[in-house]
């Protein structure tokens, strides 16, 4: 068997003896007569067991076995004290420092081997096991790695947005918290000379597959608006979902029509004080005059080949200077928690953003994450989770 094996006994013969056994078993067996020879020995080269006498001058083995449980790199080979001190005291205090197993002199051949092949199997399965633990990490943080670069990218698709909203509006709140370390979640902010427009969207998932998609569904609205000129939010949506069942190949086939979004859209003509709202599978939330009102998207999934011949509304709201718009996706009314672990709701959340009417915005954003948390306790967060608010 190949394996590395260290003797350690101040009697000659003793260790003659062991080595006539073991070295017809094992490759490599090396040998020491006293405790500080050993840890010598155990400085230059790397065993898969110890066979250790206790009683020895100068550096005994009790000793030698608390030296290696200080060194993280010799503490996991294991140690077998083989020894004449037979007394229950000696054997506690051996497993005690870290010896692996306790045999006394005179032993038995069969025993000895049996137990000195048990436990270098045990160390090389433990070797094993570490060295892919090791490959494991090392591969583990590369894919970290790359997934915050991935953030990198998704931040700067999305944080020169906020400028836009910033310069449009003078109280607003954006929250966006990722369920890992990369979103599905979106949100898409234009401006044109007539029209500001404003979409929160939802891709399927999240992590890693859903911000792959949440890039191309930010992609499809700017070739909706910039390249294809549509102006309307119905048209819009209507458009990416043409869009993203061509990008995606999608066929009748199950596997290939999950992949989609929701989103909220909303178009606002600041000359004409009008919001032009279109959405899938979303809601928008209008306050005015301290009522708030729900604005439903259609009941429909953005890339759902069996939406293909679907029309999407459009819903028309006059708005007035002071009056609220809240953009969101599911994340937060989907979360699990509060005393018997069930889902916030939209109809809790919508009632907390009814309650928000004289509070400013950057208060509102704090309460909201607030409750959040609160609402969550310890549990994992469900989503990612968006919200967007603006005072008209």
């Amino acid at each position: 068997m190949d394996a590395n094996i260290l003797i350690v006994d101040d009697n000659v013969k003793n260790l003659q003896v062991l080595g006539n056994i073991l070295s017809k078993e094992f490759n490599s067996i090396e040998f020491a007569t006293d405790g500080r020879k050993a840890l010598d020995w155990i400085s230059k080269k790397k065993f898969d067991l110890i066979l250790l006498d206790i009683m020895m001058p100068e550096v005994d083995g009790f000793e030698v076995c608390k030296e290696l449980q200080k060194d993280p790199a010799k503490k996991d080979v294991p140690i077998i004290f083989l020894t004449a001190k037979n007394d229950t005291e000696s054997i506690a205090k051996g497993l005690g420092n870290g010896a692996i197993d306790y045999i006394t002199k005179p032993f038995n051949k069969i025993e000895l081997l049996a137990r000195v092949h048990t436990q270098i199997k045990i160390k090389k399965a433990n070797d094993t096991i570490k060295q892919y633990s090791q490959e494991l990490k090392l591969k583990n943080n590369l894919i970290n790695e790359s997934i915050r670069y991935a953030k990198k990218i998704q931040s700067a698709i999305l944080e020169p947005q906020e400028e836009v909203l910033k310069n449009k509006f003078n109280n607003y709140f954006i929250i966006y918290k990722p369920k890992d370390i990369v979103s599905g979640d979106f949100y898409w902010i234009k401006q044109s000379s007539h029209n500001f427009y404003i979409a929160l969207a939802d891709c399927t998932g999240h992590g890693i597959p859903a911000a792959f998609l949440s890039i191309l569904n930010y992609s499809g609205l700017n070739i909706a608006l910039e390249e294809k000129h549509l102006v309307k939010p119905d048209q819009i949506i209507k458009f990416m979902h043409e869009y993203l069942v061509e990008k995606l190949h999608k066929t009748t086939d199950y596997q290939s029509i999950k992949d989609g979004m929701d989103i909220s859209l909303c178009v606002i003509n600041k000359n004409e004080h009008k919001i032009f709202f279109s959405g899938a599978n979303s809601s928008i939330y209008f306050i005015q005059n301290d009522t708030i009102n729900e604005f439903k998207g259609d009941r429909c999934h953005v890339g759902d080949i069996y939406f293909n011949n679907f029309k999407y509304n459009s819903t028309e709201i006059n708005y007035n200077k002071g009056d609220i718009l809240y953009l969101m996706t599911d994340g937060f009314a989907d979360q699990f928690g509060g005393k018997y672990d069930k889902k916030f709701k939209k109809k809790q959340l919508k009632e907390i953003l009814k309650s928000f009417t004289d509070i400013i915005f950057y208060e509102q954003k704090e309460k909201i994450e607030e409750i959040y948390n609160e609402w969550k306790g310890m549990k994992e967060q469900t989503d990612d989770i968006s919200i967007i608010g603006i005072q008209l």
